[in-house]
């Protein structure tokens, strides 16, 4: 195996760390993608890990030019809070395998992660909240190997796009066994399984939210890329509104996934409407008129029920084909036939998570 890279030449490259800076703490990207919403994200970590934590991404030429192009980011990369470093060849991170079996790769941790002993795992689809009262540091010291967002109530450990790890933790189970190739399990699940301190799932609750829902977590994971995010938490407009105006950094998600913010002032006035008639109705009065139906906005709305089953199918049919010679994947099937609101409950049915949704978005959306 060739020699493992170190951060990429110039102003980005080796040298003293700037004084404060703990090299044994990072928070990691990993992104091949020139993805839009790349340098937003970085910068928001950079502003809300704790000071002595370093940022890094390790990309690919393509997706470092949207980081070069920053110039709000060239002070970081300065100073080395921000580092960048070239994804090795021999690691494609191209599917969901390959993606699992580098970040079950005893040299990855071992080598090229080195000297970090506590790493933050963050993707595309995932966020940390500046007005959470927790910091990452508040997790460290809790010394579990492993902290995700659950997958149930009951399993601990948790998903992988949004997760703090204990390296030394990691890299014991690694030199004791290895994640054969094309095994059922993608490395999140794998690697937890073995694992002796993963958090408890009553824990984790408020590390990250993906399929299990709390008012105010420390970050969120919307997985897959937003194609799998849980009907309970993004379908509940109560709730999307509450998410939206306690942690508006959401919002830098959706530029990178199929998904739109919600028109807070809208949302607002059917919450006070909502709130009017129930006083109303407490109050034994007549409830209020109904506006007369606008034709032209009823058949908009009959042309896209219309719609949907064409919409729900296509989407159906492109995470079937992602997930596609996954060992283990699960069996898409449509609304009908399970009877539930979201691909993703799915997952929650059984102890071993299905893994379509674990990998990242640079290298498939997860």
């Amino acid at each position: 195996m060739p020699k493992v890279p170190t951060s990429h030449g110039g102003s980005h490259g080796g040298g003293a760390y700037t004084s404060g800076l703990d090299p044994s703490r990072v928070a990691l990207l990993i992104e091949t993608r020139p993805s839009s919403v790349i340098p937003a994200l970085l910068s928001h970590f950079i502003a809300t890990v704790p000071p002595a934590w370093i940022v890094k991404m390790v990309g690919t030429p393509e997706s470092f030019t949207v980081v070069k192009k920053a110039r709000s980011l060239q002070q970081h990369i300065t100073s080395r809070k921000l580092q960048l470093q070239y994804l090795p060849s021999y690691w494609p991170m191209n599917s969901s395998e390959t993606v699992s079996q580098t970040l079950t790769n005893l040299t990855f941790y071992a080598d090229f992660l080195a000297p970090a002993e506590w790493v933050l795992m963050f993707q595309t689809d995932s966020i940390i909240c500046a007005a959470s009262e927790q910091s990452i540091d508040d997790w460290v010291a809790k010394n579990y190997s492993w902290v995700g967002a659950p997958w149930n109530s009951d399993v601990p450990g948790g998903n992988g796009g949004l997760s703090l790890r204990h390296i030394p933790s990691i890299v014991e189970v690694l030199k004791k066994e290895s994640r054969p190739v094309g095994h059922r399990q993608w490395e999140d699940s794998w690697i937890t399984e073995r694992l002796k301190n993963a958090a408890p799932a009553k824990e984790e609750l408020y590390f990250s939210v993906e399929s299990l829902y709390v008012e105010y977590p420390l970050g969120y994971h919307l997985r897959g890329s937003g194609k799998l995010v849980e009907f309970s938490v993004w379908g509940n407009k109560t709730r999307k509104r509450h998410i939206f105006d306690y942690c508006p950094e959401t919002k830098i998600l959706m530029g990178n996934m199929d998904l739109e913010a919600p028109n807070d002032g809208d949302l607002l006035k059917e919450e006070l409407a909502a709130d009017a008639e129930k006083a109303r109705k407490d109050a034994g009065l007549p409830a209020t008129p109904t506006a007369p139906a606008d034709p032209a906005e009823e058949t908009r709305k009959a042309e896209e029920e219309k719609e949907m089953p064409a919409i729900l199918a296509e989407v159906t049919k492109e995470l079937s084909e992602e997930a596609e010679g996954a060992p283990g994947a699960p069996e898409f099937v449509s609304e009908g036939d399970r009877g539930t609101n979201s691909v993703a409950a799915k997952a929650n049915e059984t102890e071993v998570r299905p893994k379509v949704t674990q990998n990242s978005p640079h290298y498939a959306d997860s």
